[in-house]
């Protein structure tokens, strides 16, 4: 649908040159047919001519190839070839988009103004096929251009330095982008480098240079306080050094940006309430987060936002308090507010182990058809784009926005939401 509409598009287009070819041709002859006649010294006409009748009869391959060669590079003709550069592009096929933007950057009727939108063309180009070098090269050298060609240079010179993990260049050319964007795309700009600054904590913490991971951290908060998961990474930092009560708080902070983290914030929580010998703290924890469920109402809980292992904690802490019958009592309950796969075949591992109420058959039967539902189940959507995706993804393959794919209990802040909590002064890189 998008490949016919542009189709259509770059044919208005053509139609429009094709209109001031005739009437300029047609100036020079001082009548029509005198104009009509200049064709035979205007190769331009009869192959513009070809081009429109090939792709009114959609043979889009000649009428390509026709107009190529037809269209001068000037000033007028110059949209009609960035759009036929485009479509080739979109269509998947790039050396011939590469070849429409190569003849026009050495074509001497290229207009000096105009060269920078064509190299960023050809930019998109090597990007769309995956020479990220080549591209990076081009807009590289676009960046001492001002004004829109700029930016859109940086907006794709990060997201090649994401394609490459190459997360300090990314954290340079977002920074320079960022001043140029407002409102959502801002918004979105920041919570992008909040995630790259975490990308560098968490390289840091796997060769356990708490240094340099504290300091990413505290940027990736500067940048955006609204970022669960520099918080969750400040959690880790403060258990490697012990700080116990710092990680409690880190880790409820998590809880209140994002309550779909309670699957990775949940065991860390619980080494902090050890690391203090105080295990009814993690109750407690569990309990409030699950009060909080239910006080979300059930049109904004999903089915499946009830993490397995938070019932099985708490069902083993009503087990050993209050009896196995109090407790599968309670399990019940859960079971019958938050029904899912997972807590199903929970509930009917905790009866075969029991004294035997039910048909054991049955019972198995039902086990193992929760079992393959369970195993289907895709837990983790994103609120951006609704991709869907069994584990967790800090950055969606979908859309590629950061942040945006949780097990989501209920709302969580959007960007734009809160602009004054989201965007400190931007912090100043470290010398």
């Amino acid at each position: 649908m998008l490949e016919t509409i542009a189709i259509y598009g770059l044919l208005l287009v053509a139609i429009g040159f094709g209109f001031y070819l005739g009437r300029r041709d047609g100036s020079k002859g001082g009548t029509a047919s005198g104009g009509w006649s200049a064709q035979s010294s205007n190769p331009s006409i009869p192959g513009y001519i070809s081009g429109m009748n090939q792709l009114l009869n959609e043979r889009q391959e000649q009428a390509i190839d026709g107009l190529l060669q037809s269209l001068p590079v000037n000033e007028r003709s110059l949209d009609t070839l960035l759009a036929l550069g485009a479509l080739l592009r979109r269509r998947g096929e790039i050396d011939k988009a590469i070849r429409v933007h190569q003849n026009m950057l050495g074509d001497p009727g290229l207009p000096v103004a105009s060269r920078p939108w064509v190299e960023l063309e050809l930019a998109r180009d090597h990007q769309a096929a995956g020479l990220l070098g080549r591209a990076e090269s081009l807009l590289n050298g676009l960046l001492g251009v001002r004004g829109e060609v700029r930016t859109a240079a940086l907006e794709h010179l990060v997201e090649i330095y994401q394609l490459e993990q190459e997360w300090q260049l990314a954290l340079q050319a977002g920074r320079e982008l960022l001043p140029t964007l407002s409102g959502a795309d801002a918004d979105r700009l920041r919570t992008a480098l909040a995630h790259f600054h975490c990308e560098l904590a968490a390289a840091a913490l796997a060769r356990d240079d708490l240094d340099t991971g504290k300091r990413q951290v505290q940027q990736a908060l500067a940048v955006d306080r609204l970022c669960a998961r520099a918080h969750l990474l400040q959690a880790q930092l403060h258990l490697r050094q012990q700080k116990y009560k710092p990680a409690q708080t880190a880790l409820r902070e998590v809880i209140d940006l994002d309550p779909g983290l309670i699957e990775l914030a949940q065991p860390l929580y619980h080494q902090a309430c050890r690391g203090l010998n105080d295990e009814s703290a993690y109750f407690t924890f569990l309990e409030r987060y699950l009060a909080r469920l239910e006080s979300a109402g059930d049109a904004a809980r999903p089915p499946h936002d009830l993490p397995h292992s938070l019932i099985e904690a708490l069902y083993r802490k009503h087990q050993a308090d209050q009896g196995e019958q109090s407790a599968l009592s309670w399990l019940a309950a859960q079971l019958e507010q938050y029904p899912s796969p997972a807590l199903t075949s929970f509930y009917l591992d905790q009866l075969l182990l029991g004294p035997g109420q039910a048909d054991a058959n049955t019972l198995r039967l039902i086990q193992k058809l929760s079992t393959r539902l369970e195993a289907e189940q895709k837990g983790f959507r994103c609120r951006a784009c609704g991709f869907s995706a069994r584990s967790l993804h800090w950055q969606c393959p979908s859309c590629r926005q950061w942040g945006t794919l949780s097990r989501r209990a209920f709302g969580a802040p959007q960007p734009g939401h809160l602009p004054d909590a989201r965007a400190a002064e931007f912090p100043t890189p470290p010398g």
